[in-house]
């Protein structure tokens, strides 16, 4: 699993839930720091950016429970568009991102 491999999915919209996303995010991690020994920049660098991924995605996960639904205004649920894309659809990649929070 590389970075480019989360994005294209993110693009085609072939993730279906942000687990997926999470998941393949913390895959790459995870292969990462099990590839390179410690004391490799490369094994440094892959632990820095998790420990910065957990961070941030925390965060948006916070947030999103802190705002409150615009139609029904229940506090944690939010409208977003569809994550999951038919081959029809023709959503961009950016409203995509924007639902992702990112």
């Amino acid at each position: 699993m590389y970075f480019c491999t989360v994005k294209s999915k993110l693009e085609r919209g072939a993730y279906s839930s942000a687990n997926g996303f999470v998941a393949d995010v913390r895959l790459i991690f995870s292969n990462a720091l099990r590839y390179y020994p410690f004391g490799r920049i490369e094994h440094g660098a892959a632990k820095n950016r998790s420990g910065v991924f957990e961070t941030k995605w925390k965060e948006a996960m916070e947030k999103k429970l802190e705002t409150t639904c615009p139609l029904c205004k229940v506090k944690g649920l939010s409208v977003s568009p569809k994550l999951k894309q038919g081959k029809s659809s023709s959503t961009s990649s950016s409203s995509n991102s924007r639902a992702w929070g990112f």
